[in-house]
């Protein structure tokens, strides 16, 4: 009988801690899942207020699917060239710290090439390190300057191709033809492929 006991409440107290463990796992992923939608929120606001047409012909692309089950799969293929079209952004997001970073490196090098006359403690092997500093930075520089003006023309490209999504989607509706999305997904390759191009410091 007490052993029947000690079993009983040995099994109930690893019930008990069994549940409790599941809920704490559980309260977890709700947590990281709610931190993950807002920061997806926020880098959502931000590219609205530098890319507001992009962003506003998107959400009349997602009008226009609705949100018949039917449906499905071109808000899928939307959602996911829109969520390339985000990290690409965050990557011109990036490229402009880098930028600015690379102007103040530029700044403080620049003295000591242009202050030689004044100061005697600049040596010729310092001036040709800032020169060869300032010469990587320039080239780094243009590189990410390129980046940044290609990124930026893919994300208005993509604005037109969501339009023209659009009005497929909204033509097909009275026929009951289905559409395809090819444009889409080649823009969406295209953004991914952008977002790996990232351009790097080289030594």
């Amino acid at each position: 009988m007490l052993v029947g006991i000690v079993i009983f409440v040995l099994v109930l107290v690893g019930v008990i801690y069994y549940k409790t463990k599941q809920k704490q796992i559980a309260a977890k992923e709700q947590k990281e899942l709610e931190e993950k939608r807002k920061k997806q929120e926020l880098i959502r606001i931000n590219f609205r207020k530098v890319f507001p047409e992009v962003d506003e012909k998107f959400s009349n692309l997602l009008k226009i699917i609705g949100k018949d089950e039917k449906m499905s799969f071109y808000r899928t293929e939307a959602s996911k060239t829109f969520n390339e079209l985000l990290r690409v952004f965050l990557n011109i997001v990036e490229s402009d710290k880098r930028l600015d970073n690379l102007d103040k490196l530029r700044k403080g090098l620049l003295p000591s090439i242009k202050d030689t006359n004044t100061n005697d403690k600049i040596t010729d092997e310092s001036i040709e390190k800032s020169k060869i500093l300032i010469e990587r930075i320039n080239k780094e520089s243009n590189e990410l300057k390129k980046y940044i003006a290609n990124a930026k023309d893919e994300i208005k490209a993509t604005g037109l191709d969501f339009i023209k999504a659009a009005a497929e989607i909204e033509l097909a509706k009275a026929s009951g033809q289905s559409v395809v999305l090819s444009k889409l997904k080649e823009r969406s390759k295209n953004l991914e492929y952008i977002t790996t191009q990232l351009p790097i410091t080289l030594n």
